[in-house]
């Protein structure tokens, strides 16, 4: 009987220590809830006066310069002669240290007598019509071109309709240039010279864009787990910001209440507390019952 007891005061015992831990676990989130809606986000800081403001907002404001720079052809050998003029507006960022170059437009020259004469006899002699621009938007070093030709006789069935595509670093080099009739197509067809030589371009601007980064998860067995990132991110460097980010989102986790902790103890405890209780008292023999032999 003083058994019994002491083995349910145990189990009371053991429901209370449990009991407490998971109540103490519980104001623990609920401080640590309160302290995180107290904070302040870190990008929320103190207004500044109206003039910092101002300041601040002329420096991050973007600026335009306007840029020019010459195209240039060939009709006989490598003599190349300008024929046109590139402008547009650079911008710089503050933030980026980079330019964007903007509002690309090309200007041809009235083609001179002299240089009708020697287009008429590329397109006798079936000859690519050359052009070639400085590597830099912001004047070029002596002798550096990007240099494109096309068939002339393409240019003439397409109606001397011309593109130009460029492209530029973040320093406004010109790494490479395009140079293509407007479908991309190239008609050899035999045609006759037109009757006035008068191109029609159209200019492009293509700009660097970043590789998408690799998934570090991914092996050579396959793919490790899945990765998902935000709406419009590459597929990679959403795999890799969501893996850098799941190191946060586990700190962030709030603790684990005592029984959730230890439970695989607690269980096999009362189980064991249970048994005893429930399991029936051993049988005695009779006292009168004298022992035969």
């Amino acid at each position: 009987m003083r058994r019994s007891g002491f083995l349910a005061l145990l189990i009371l015992a053991l429901l209370g220590l449990a009991r407490g831990a998971i109540e103490f676990d519980d104001e623990y989130e609920e401080e640590e809830e309160e302290e995180e809606e107290v904070k302040l986000p870190p990008n929320r800081q103190k207004p500044a006066a109206s003039g910092a403001l101002e300041v601040s907002k002329t420096a991050q404001e973007e600026k335009q310069t306007p840029v020019s720079f010459t195209l240039e052809h060939a009709l006989n050998d490598d003599t190349f002669t300008p024929c046109g003029i590139f402008t547009a507006k650079a911008t710089h960022s503050p933030n980026v240290q980079a330019v964007r170059l903007t509002e690309l437009r090309l200007k041809r020259d009235p083609t001179s007598a002299d240089s009708e004469k020697k287009l008429v006899k590329l397109l006798e002699y079936d000859r690519h019509y050359r052009v070639r621009v400085p590597n830099n938007v912001f004047g070029s070093e002596k002798g550096r071109y990007v240099m494109a030709s096309l068939p002339l006789k393409c240019l003439v069935n397409a109606d001397l309709n011309e593109n130009y595509v460029l492209h530029l670093d973040d320093l406004g080099n010109i790494v490479a240039m395009d140079y293509t009739t407007p479908s991309g197509e190239c008609i050899m067809e035999e045609v006759a010279p037109p009757e006035e030589w008068k191109f029609n371009p159209l200019a492009f601007v293509r700009l660097p864009k970043d590789a998408p980064r690799l998934n570090p998860d991914f092996s050579a067995q396959g793919p490790g787990p899945k990765q998902t990132g935000a709406e419009g991110e590459d597929l990679a460097a959403g795999a890799v910001n969501t893996f850098e980010g799941s190191e946060e989102d586990a700190k962030k986790k709030p603790p684990q209440s005592f029984f959730k902790r230890y439970w695989m103890y607690l269980v096999p405890l009362g189980l064991i507390v249970m048994n005893t209780i429930i399991a029936p008292p051993p049988e005695e023999q009779p006292r009168g019952k004298a022992k035969t032999r």
